[in-house]
Order: C-alpha cells, then sequence, then structure tokens
C-alpha cells in the first residue's frame, strides 16, 4: 500500500512505505520535568520506608509481634510496593506508537506514555463509557489484527475530544491520543484507505 494523502504540514508522523507494507509511527510526549522532582521524592520516602520495614520485620521475626505491628507491616509493605511502581512509571522512557499496515494484517504497539497518576474518577468514567480525560485503556500495549478482522474504523468527537478508534471484536482500541486533531483526520484517512471502505 502507498499512501497517497499529503500528511499535514509540520506533522510529527514519520512513515515509510516498504513493498508490501506502510510502517507509520510519531513520538509520544515525554512528560515534564516535574516528574523527576516527583520520583527524587519517592526516593527519598522510601529510605524511611525501608527502616521502618526492617524494624516492624525484626519485632515480627523475634516472636512477640502484637496485631497493630502486624496489620502496620502488610499495609506499609503494600505502600512501598505501590511507591516502587510509581518510580518506575515516572522514570521509564516513553515510546512512539506505531502502526504497521501489510496487505493481510494490521500491527498497533501502542507505545509508552508519560505516566499521569492514578485516577480513580477517570478508570470509573472509562468503565462507564463516559467522556473523560484520561489516557487511553486498551487492554494490550500490542495488537496484530487481520485485515478481515479490523471492524469500524471511526473517526468521532466524544464531549470535547476528538477519538480515532478501531473495532477489533469487543474491544474497541484507540489511536493517537497525543496526535494533533489533523494527524488524527490524515490516519482516519490512510486506514479507511487500507481497509478499502
Amino acid at each position: 500500500m502507498r499512501i497517497t494523502t499529503p500528511k499535514p504540514i509540520n506533522s510529527e508522523i514519520q512513515s515509510v512505505d516498504d513493498f508490501n507494507r506502510t510502517v507509520i509511527w510519531w513520538k509520544n510526549p515525554r512528560g515534564g520535568a516535574s516528574r523527576y522532582l516527583i520520583a527524587l521524592f519517592m526516593l527519598g520516602w522510601l529510605g524511611g520506608w525501608a527502616m521502618g520495614e526492617y524494624f516492624a520485620l525484626m519485632q515480627v521475626l523475634s516472636g512477640n509481634p502484637n496485631l497493630f505491628i502486624l496489620f502496620w507491616l502488610i499495609a506499609w509493605t503494600a505502600g512501598g510496593v505501590f511507591a516502587m511502581r510509581h518510580i518506575y512509571f515516572l522514570l521509564r522512557p516513553t515510546k512512539a506508537e506505531k502502526i504497521i499496515l501489510d496487505t493481510t494484517s494490521l500491527i498497533f504497539e501502542a507505545g509508552t506514555t508519560p505516566f499521569g497518576g492514578v485516577s480513580f474518577q477517570g478508570f470509573n468514567k472509562r468503565r462507564n463509557n463516559e467522556d473523560d480525560d484520561a489516557l487511553p485503556v486498551n487492554s494490550k500495549s500490542k495488537y496484530i489484527v487481520p485485515k478481515t478482522d479490523v471492524g469500524a474504523i471511526k473517526l468521532e468527537r466524544v464531549g470535547e475530544r476528538q477519538r480515532l478508534t478501531f473495532d477489533y471484536g469487543a474491544e474497541r482500541v484507540e489511536v493517537g491520543f497525543f496526535l494533533k486533531e489533523p494527524e488524527r483526520e490524515w490516519l482516519f484517512s490512510v486506514l479507511k484507505q487500507w481497509k478499502g471502505v
């Protein structure tokens, strides 16, 4: 497939046409410098956490723990795991989002996005199919979909936001969350051309 529609001016989308496939990719934002300050604070907190974990564990292993110390140790351990997970997401590098279109399949790699924190309100809205500004929640980071199984390709406005999605069975996969609207519209036309609709 050859892309015939020109990309929008100043687009950050890159594409390469090979013999029997087209590779399209774009960078996800890297996130602000404040994420490093938050990670530094959390690393300092983990130093204090390790001391508290050590003293509680020593009291449990000494053979005379009380119920409060056992409860505190379990909760403190869970808090430490939660903090380490957040530090990982704060410091991991972002990876480009990519679509590969060949004659028989669509391969979509969501890449990685900057850490946006935990939003249970956003999770509940997404679960209830309400509009929100949370990051897209695809169930996987990579999809390999036979061309015949790619369902409806949609570009629609949901609240204030434009969304580009394709259906794969019971899943609706969002593509290009961080793209500008003209870039999303261009990608929509490329996907429609590839699908032949």
